[in-house]
Parts: structure tokens; sequence; C-alpha cells
């Protein structure tokens, strides 16, 4: 696990522009914590996966669609679509901040890619 405050002072200090003060990166993880991620109409081509799970579903943040996201089952990382540029940075830097995953090979930063599985691994074990 990833310690939330030491994380966000290597931010202020690694990544904040000069113009930025504490208070204002706080404000925007705050806005960020609160982030309600949802994927709906999920399809999955079993047939199609290969290396990574074939799909296509409509992401949904905070009740709001927001993006398209898909993957070929070829291997590669997941494809999203948003209209909104800033919807998709603000979606990509929720992810990268999440706590590590658990894995069977040891803890697994955090990104858009491993939300996105883990959301479709738990909707697909609740319809079973």
């Amino acid at each position: 696990m990833c310690n939330r405050k030491q994380t966000i002072e290597d931010m202020l200090k690694r990544d904040a522009p000069e113009s930025l003060d504490k208070e204002t990166v706080l404000k925007g993880l705050d806005k960020m914590e609160n982030m309600k991620i949802d994927l709906k109409k999920i399809e999955i081509l079993e047939a199609n996966s290969d290396e990574t799970l074939c799909f296509s579903a409509r992401l949904y943040i905070n009740g709001e669609f927001a993006a398209t996201v898909h993957n070929n089952g070829q291997g590669e990382a997941n494809r999203y679509y948003f209209n909104d540029p800033k919807i998709r940075d603000d979606f990509f830097s929720y992810c990268r901040n999440l706590p590590d995953f658990d894995s069977p090979y040891g803890p697994l930063s955090a990104d858009e890619d491993l939300v996105i599985g883990d959301l479709i691994e738990k909707k697909l074990s609740a319809q079973i």
C-alpha cells in the first residue's frame, strides 16, 4: 500500500509547477478521491481473446458517460476514446494515484488498465 501523505508530498516536490500551492493540489486530489468509476454495456468476445480479454465497454465517471474503452485481445493496452481531454487526464491521474494492486507476483502499480480490468472482473464475478 502506498502512504497517501507521502505520495502527496512527493507529487508536490516532483510534479507541481511552482505556481501551484499545496492547498490547490489537495483540492484537486479531494475531487479525484470522490471519482466513481463504472462500466456499462460490457461486451466480451471470448473467441477473439488471445493474450488479453477482448472487450468493449462504456466508461462512466460520477454517473456521466465519459468514454468508450476497448481491447482487441492481442496483448495490447486498452484504448480509450474520451470526448473531453480534461476528463481523460483526471481519470488517468486518479487511476495512477490509487494504491498498488496485490497480485501473486507482488504489488502492481495502479493504472487505468488495471482499474478497468478489475471492474470487468468484479462485474463478471457478480453475474456468476
